[in-house]
């Protein structure tokens, strides 16, 4: 029996699965297998590129699957200096299926293929056939996680005593058993042997090109009294050593010197790769050799050498009763094998990998969304800060038409936390403007809720956003609050004012007037910032409010001065109902349908722009006729936009808060700062509160003095006016009197 010193020690293959390898199982899976676990065939591939201590690595991915036939097989995506070997997968429907099956005999169906390649002669053609695998896996596609058993079995040859394949010699360097003119040249032949495209022996630079080749015939012959190479394939085997035996006159003799290449994947010193065992299994059932030398091509291709090689020299257990002649089509195989790979633990069991994070739709959508945003950083805007944005909460307050823009412009932008507030429902007109509502939304219990369908369709368009909405009718300036309606009326400022509080911007794209007040003055009085749209007919108007001077505190500002105006601060009068008696073309909002999207588009835009300033909202405002010297990166932060579609114009506006305003002025909010909900009622059961509170009635007053006085003084003027026109009347009268006495004197 072979002393186990000298037994030859091989090392196993690694597996390495790439994650995009259980991305195309499962798309195979639904769309093709569905629930059939048949046996399917698969292919994986190794490398054969020399790196020290490196483990022997087996491939599979996303091309694994494309061989459904082996006799098609093709080497087109093969990578440089890799080989492919065929392999079965078996990919069970649930769990317990997977534990219940039977390993060991698919084991043994997988080596008893090795076996009959062997026997038939179809791996002397073709010796990838000897590197065949099993793969058992079950798939959870629900939670994307892969259970996954490799096996590779490799025959165990053994004689009748018990001897297995030991070293007949230690191992030695390439340079040890060949001369350095015999290893140029052994490595010029090998090159031109698997890429017979090679012009000479000068060409000794490799492609990596492989042709699956792993294992050829090396000869030392002698050519002009020096020694030579010559190189040919395992089929060649009878005519290749031919010569010799005739010479020898036997089928076998000791004077012979079987050498054998083998390009050996494994990068550890004399420890052969896991495929020579198969391929020595194949040459000695089929050539019953006992004594052979094996030269292990480790091949450098940043050196264009194989200067690392080492050759074997092996004492190979012949059974003689199913080996040479005496093998025979169709016989059993005798032999055990081996193979199962171990697990990360080193323990006979299956791996998992855990692909949640990574495999999910939603997680490639997103990474596609952010590929996509990344892409700009590039070259086109390198101080983009895809940061910020997405820790950006929106808060978008009317879900209607400017809302849908909004939210869908938010999400292109990489925005990940949007939310909406509105308390009307989809109605039958709606959906050819509002693109988040369908035909469906509108006839289902009198229409859906625009928040709550507008927060789904964000979701179901990109699920990794978070967005939600809220149904939520807005207390109103003139709109008067009933003693029944008052519980109601207070819970809905509070879910308001904490929604207001919990996001970081505020969009403002409600129908009236009115409805834009109460948001206003609270996110003055918090300190949001607000982005704020209306439409006319053929007109649009974007803006930011104003927000507390100097650093936010994160807490109220009920007397701070506030940087620009409000949409209110361009007004002398306080909001009224709008709503009441109104005839049907002023009940909806009657606009050219694409000024929407033009509007809706400038305020992400505008968002995006303040984000990336360096002062963000305390910025300056730019004009075209005056921007200012500290920009945005992505060009001009102004005040308002106006827009007239009539005459395709943008117009820059920028203006001053107004000490009177009936929103974001100190008076009102330290009023609501004192008074509360209180307040909030004067404001809607009284129409003339705030202008009483904020002194506008006194502005009227004044300016109907003053327009009273400059009506008098103009009425004395032109009283004066007019007298001083009678008497010049008078004295043109008299003087023509005078001349007509003068004619007649001289007519006389």
């Amino acid at each position: 029996m072979t002393s186990k010193k000298n037994l030859v020690v091989y090392q196993p293959f690694s597996s390495i699965v790439e994650p995009i390898f259980w991305s195309t199982l499962t798309k195979t899976k639904l769309n093709e297998w569905k629930l059939d676990n048949s046996e399917k065939t698969i292919f994986g591939t190794y490398r054969a590129k020399y790196e020290p201590d490196f483990p022997t690595q087996f491939w599979l991915n996303m091309n694994s699957f494309e061989y459904a036939d082996y006799s098609q097989k093709e080497y087109k995506h093969l990578a440089p200096f890799s080989f492919m070997a065929p392999g079965t997968i078996l990919n069970t429907n649930t769990m317990k299926e997977y534990k219940n099956l039977d390993k060991i005999q698919l084991f043994k169906n997988t080596a008893n293929l090795i076996w009959q390649d062997i026997v038939n002669g179809e791996a002397l053609e073709d010796t990838s056939r000897l590197g065949r695998f099993l793969l058992l896996t079950y798939a959870d596609l629900k939670k994307y996680i892969f259970y996954y058993w490799f096996a590779f079995p490799a025959l165990i040859l053994k004689s009748k005593n018990g001897d297995l394949i030991s070293h007949k010699e230690p191992p030695v360097m390439i340079d040890k058993f060949f001369s350095e003119k015999q290893i140029e040249a052994l490595y010029g032949s090998l090159l031109r042997l698997r890429e017979p495209d090679l012009e000479s022996d000068e060409d000794k630079i490799s492609t990596g090109k492989t042709g699956n080749l792993n294992v050829f015939l090396i000869k030392k012959t002698k050519e002009k009294e020096e020694d030579a190479i010559s190189v040919g394939k395992l089929s060649e085997w009878n005519t290749f050593w031919g010569k010799e035996k005739e010479e020898n006159k036997k089928e076998e003799s000791e004077d012979i010197e079987y050498i054998v290449g083998f390009i050996d994947p494994s990068g550890v010193s004399f420890v052969p790769g896991w495929p020579l065992r198969n391929i020595l299994a194949l040459i000695s059932v089929r050539f019953a050799v006992s004594r052979l030398k094996v030269v292990c091509i480790r091949e450098d291709p940043s050196n264009s050498d194989i200067k690392n090689s080492f050759v074997l020299d092996l004492q190979v257990p012949v059974v003689e009763d199913v080996s040479g002649k005496n093998l025979k089509e169709g016989q059993e195989c005798v032999f055990e094998s081996s193979g199962w790979e171990k697990n990360t633990k080193g323990k006979l069991a299956p791996r998992l990998v855990d692909l949640s994070g990574l495999m999910s739709p939603e997680k490639l959508a997103e990474s596609a969304v952010n590929l996509n945003l990344q892409l700009m950083r590039w070259r086109l805007l390198p101080e983009l800060d895809l940061e910020i944005i997405s820790r950006t909460k929106c808060l978008l307050i009317g879900a209607g038409t400017l809302g849908c823009v909004v939210g869908r412009a938010l999400l292109g932008w990489g925005f990940r936390h949007i939310t909406f507030v509105d308390g009307g429902r989809v109605s039958y007109s709606n959906p050819v403007r509002q693109w988040l509502y369908t035909f469906e939304d509108s006839h289902v219990s009198n229409g859906r809720y625009k928040a709550t369908v507008a927060g789904e369709q964000l979701s179901r368009i990109f699920p990794s956003v978070k967005s939600s909405g809220h149904v939520i009718m807005i207390p109103m300036p003139g709109h008067v609050v009933t003693s029944r309606e008052i519980e109601a009326t207070k819970k809905s400022v509070e879910e308001i004012e904490n929604l207001i509080k919990d996001h970081d911007v505020v969009f403002l794209m409600t129908d009236t007037r009115e409805s834009r007040w109460l948001p206003s003055m609270l996110c003055a009085y918090h300190g949001k910032p607000v982005i704020d749209i209306a439409l006319g007919f053929a007109n649009y108007f974007v803006m930011r409010h104003g927000v507390p001077e100097g650093e936010s505190d994160g807490g109220v500002h009920p007397k701070s001065p506030m940087t620009h105006a409000c949409y209110f601060c361009q007004d002398v009068v306080a909001p009224i109902d709008s709503i009441s008696d109104r005839t049907l073309d002023m009940q909806c909002t009657v606009t050219r349908p694409a000024l929407s999207p033009i509007a809706g588009s400038l305020g992400v835009e505008l968002l995006v722009s303040i984000l990336h300033h360096p002062q963000k909202w305390f910025a300056l405002s730019d004009t075209k006729e005056s921007p200012q010297e500290v920009k945005s990166p992505l060009g001009y932060v102004p005040h308002q936009i106006r827009g007239y579609l009539s005459s395709f114009d943008n117009f820059l506006v920028s203006s001053s808060p107004f000490s009177k305003c009936v929103a974001c002025s100190s008076i009102v909010r330290n009023a609501y700062h004192e008074g509360g909900f209180d307040f909030l009622l004067k404001v809607f059961n009284e129409p003339s509160f705030l202008e009483n509170l904020t002194g506008l009635d006194l502005l009227h007053k004044n300016v109907e003095k003053m327009l009273e006085n400059y009506v008098n003084e103009m009425t004395i003027h032109e009283e004066n006016l007019k007298e001083k026109d009678q008497s010049k009347n008078n004295e043109n009268i008299d003087s023509k009197k005078d001349d007509d006495d003068d004619d007649d004197f001289i007519l006389l």
